[in-house]
């Protein structure tokens, strides 16, 4: 991740869970009842998406107290990395937040591109 210049915290692997929060953005993609039911769970969170510099780009859909636990890297507004920020996350809290956001990218037209200055890895040369 570093090679990318994506951010990654760093945490004990045996973690406790911590109080989740559905950020502004998880609300609108998720909808009311599955927000309510996720903001009342836990999870570890401890190899969370946190934000050390600024990227426009950044989606974050449940956040910890200390990091984003689901959101993705938009490497400048093109595609996505989608990232779980937690060894042995809660999967009441994994697996219906990313069949939503499954969903959600199925059937919403793509987010407007937000260019930014971060140099992402855009590209590659294969030798055989």
């Amino acid at each position: 991740m570093g090679y990318l210049g994506l951010p990654v915290a760093d945490g004990e692997v045996e973690a406790p869970g911590e109080p989740l929060t559905v950020t502004a953005t998880g609300q609108q993609w998720f909808g009311p009842e599955l927000s309510t039911r996720l903001g009342r769970l836990s999870s570890p969170v401890n190899r969370g998406l946190p934000r050390t510099r600024p990227d426009p780009g950044h989606w974050a859909l449940v956040s910890g107290a200390g990091a984003d636990f689901i959101g993705a890297y938009r490497f400048n507004g093109w595609g996505g990395l989608w990232r779980i920020g937690g060894f042995n996350p809660n999967p009441e809290v994994v697996l219906p937040a990313m069949v939503a956001v499954a969903e959600h990218l199925a059937t919403q037209p793509p987010e407007p591109v937000q260019p930014g200055g971060i140099a992402y890895l855009w590209h590659a040369t294969v030798i055989p």
